[in-house]
């Protein structure tokens, strides 16, 4: 493969070429400006044994991927280069590093070591080699330089790893540097071609789908935060940044394409824009890196600054978010998203912010637990409903949830989840129906869920509207013996948990209560109602836990980790031995993100919202202060609004309706089983043809023409 690559070494460019040299010496002045961690270099100098060529504590046999701590290696020879090379820090030019870092790349270009995940040495090794080639220029030992030089060729466009997507423009933007540092103009322009047009909707393949949702395999699992973001977004927005005024300038249209991707793709899956959504993310929940526990994970506004430098395109929107990233203090806008190729609805006010995760026969259930990470996220797919007003309510609890009760899912009580072997942790679904209507302000959702992984099975629905939503379930089977559950709510505790009774309001004391009929509760000034009896059970204590739990890799700490959590949910009991798989087949809560116990009180004895059905067919809502009505259908019906009208559908589908007494001001509707081109909408009994959206469209909302 490298053969192609093998230059004489180093090149120097056949011509002269400003535009080359001038994009070099972007790419080189920030790895000179980074911040040295002096007491890390000193560390780093003092443990190396110099008589064996290694750091003490590395376990350099094991190769596995859930192993190879040879990055803590890779990772000390590129703090040395930026100690010795950056100025303004006590070891710049120093000849004790230079000796040491010398030492151990002797010893890696020695070994060579080759791990068992690809990404490892056809991207994060050969990204570090040539950044530390690009840092060092005349200064890289000379015996071997040819060999780094090699090695991080293994990062190129003829690799295996350099797939459509995420990999494809991580690798090419790799190529790119080691070809600067070679003066390879002939070849560099020819690779920023790849990275300009590796910006593209490639629908139903890796890539950017045509609703902004980014597939990164053909899992039909959403990786848009994920790869979509870290590799994709970035190294574009980069070399679009970088490239700006050259001839090797991104056009106009791809940079247009890349804004509408970071605003309408990735910013609606973070909460106001800033902080990634908990319910959209993927095996990277169980990083102890990523999880954010300390609140600090709030995106920097680098991406937003580099895509408004280029055009006037959609300004003011990437301005708000500079803004808003940077610490003004801005209103969040409202609005309401359903990615039809992500299976994930999405809906933000200016202080809170919900989304709703399904899985269906075109998506499979979750990310695989590669390299022994993510080996809990069995239920994350299964109709999850996570709630969040600051984006990190349920960060802190990660190690130590109860992962058998993800908040919105329907799940047996089991003792512990399955080992992550594949069989288990993903597959596609069983049912078509998971979909959502949306007029891009309001939505409600519908998911026919059967679980990939135990016989248990609801009918789930979710209606959105400003200052509630309303949580429906209906057709609750279960052949499992184990008890039923409905997880409202699992998140870090935050002062009391107040419910109201038979015997009126109430501060629950500290422990696990048994379910018993709650009217309301209300924590951290979020309240839920159940406007009919439910069993509802209570946690509200300290629970632990581990991150080894949760990833097996070898530098995993296996400490307990201890916390508060407060939990609560609907129980739905068991079938006790009977050969019947009915249990109490549904349930109904409102969740009312800012609230008190007045507030609360209020909203239970004079609710905006009314449950108009909640049966295995049909389950719909209104709010008359509103003027919304949903009706998810799971097959052919009709239902009442108000004293004026009733509607409906001739196919299963989700409808919405805007009115104003007898007045019907707009609806909306969709096809969540995506295999409709036509339905009727059936109003008063009357019926109009519907021509659904089909193909690449199909599953998103149509406007209907009265």
């Amino acid at each position: 493969m490298l053969a192609m690559f093998a230059f004489v070494f180093p090149l120097s460019a056949a011509k002269p070429d400003k535009d080359f040299y001038a994009i070099k010496e972007k790419v080189i002045a920030p790895l000179l400006k980074a911040k040295v961690d002096e007491a890390a270099v000193e560390k780093i100098v003092e443990t190396f044994n110099v008589r064996d060529s290694i750091w003490p504590g590395i376990n350099y046999q094991d190769l596995s991927t859930t192993g190879y701590e040879h990055r803590q290696h890779m990772s000390n020879m590129y703090r040395l280069a930026q100690a010795y090379e950056i100025r303004g820090n006590r070891f710049y030019k120093n000849k004790n590093v230079k000796k040491v870092l010398d030492v151990a790349l002797a010893y890696w270009v020695d070994h060579n070591y080759i791990h068992d995940n690809w990404h490892s040495n056809q991207i994060t090794n050969p990204n570090t080699l040539t950044n530390m080639l690009l840092i060092m220029g005349k200064d890289m030992d000379k015996t071997l330089e040819p060999q780094v030089f090699k090695m991080a060729q293994e990062g190129n466009l003829n690799a295996w790893g350099a797939r459509q997507s995420g990999d494809r423009i991580m690798i090419a933007t790799i190529q790119a540097h080691w070809q600067l540092y070679a003066n390879d103009v002939e070849g560099f322009e020819k690779t920023i071609d790849v990275i300009e047009r590796e910006m593209k909707i490639v629908t139903g393949e890796r890539g950017m789908q045509i609703d902004k949702t980014f597939h990164h395999r053909d899992d039909g699992v959403d990786n848009t935060t994920s790869y979509g973001n870290g590799k994709y977004m970035n190294c574009f927005a980069d070399w679009a940044s970088l490239t700006a005024g050259t001839r090797f300038a991104f056009s106009e249209d791809q940079v247009r394409l890349a804004i509408d991707y970071y605003l309408d793709g990735l910013l609606p899956r973070m909460v106001y824009g800033a902080v990634e959504g908990i319910g959209i993310k993927n095996r990277s929940i169980s990083s102890r890196g990523s999880a954010n526990v300390n609140t600090t994970g709030i995106y920097d506004s680098s991406v937003a600054r580099k895509l408004a430098s280029l055009t006037d395109y959609r300004h003011d929107e990437l301005m708000d978010n500079i803004r808003y990233r940077s610490g003004e203090k801005l209103t969040p806008k409202s609005f309401a998203k359903f990615f039809w190729y992500g299976a994930i609805f999405v809906i933000q006010r200016p202080n809170w912010y919900s989304t709703v995760r399904m899985f269906s026969s075109r998506n499979a259930s979750t990310e695989q637990g590669y390299n022994g990470n993510g080996i809990q996220t069995h239920f994350r797919g299964d109709g999850t409903n996570y709630l969040s007003k600051t984006g990190y309510e349920h960060n802190p609890i990660i190690p130590y949830q109860d992962w058998t009760m993800i908040p919105g899912t329907t799940e047996p009580r089991i003792p512990e989840l399955p080992q992550p072997h594949s069989k288990y942790l993903q597959k596609f679904g069983f049912n078509d129906y998971a979909g959502a209507v949306t007029d891009g302000m309001y939505g409600a959702v519908g998911f026919d869920f059967i679980s990939t992984l135990y016989n248990v099975a609801a009918r789930k629905s979710w209606f959105f509207f400003d200052e509630q939503y309303v949580c429906l379930g209906a057709g609750i089977w279960c052949y499992e013996d184990y008890p039923v559950a409905t997880t409202v709510e699992q998140v870090s505790l935050n002062g009391d948990v107040v419910i109201c009774d038979a015997g009126g309001k109430k501060t629950v004391e500290r422990g696990e209560h048994a379910p018993g009929i709650v009217k309301w509760a209300l924590h951290n000034g979020v309240g839920y109602i159940f406007p009919k009896e439910e069993k509802v059970g209570i946690l509200n204590d300290e629970q632990e836990g581990s991150w080894w739990n949760l990833d097996h890799t070898s530098t995993t700490p296996k400490d307990i980790v201890k916390g508060d959590i407060f939990k609560i949910w609907i129980d739905h009991g068991n079938r006790s031995g009977s050969s019947s798989p009915r249990l109490n087949g549904d349930y109904q809560y409102v969740v009312m993100p800012y609230a008190d116990a007045n507030s609360v009180q209020k909203a239970y004895d004079n609710p905006d919202v009314t449950i108009l059905s909640n049966t295995r067919d049909l389950q719909a809502v209104k709010n008359e202060k509103l003027g919304i009505a949903y009706a998810v259908l799971y097959k052919a019906g009709e239902i009442k609004v108000n004293d004026w009208f009733s509607i409906g559908l001739d196919t299963p589908g989700i409808v919405m309706v805007k009115y104003s007494g007898r007045d019907i001001k707009e609806v909306h509707v969709s096809d969540p089983t995506y295999a409709n081109k036509i339905t009727n909408l059936v109003i008063n009994g009357k019926r109009t043809a519907v021509e659904l959206p089909s193909g690449d469209m199909a599953g998103s909302s149509i406007k209907v023409e009265l």
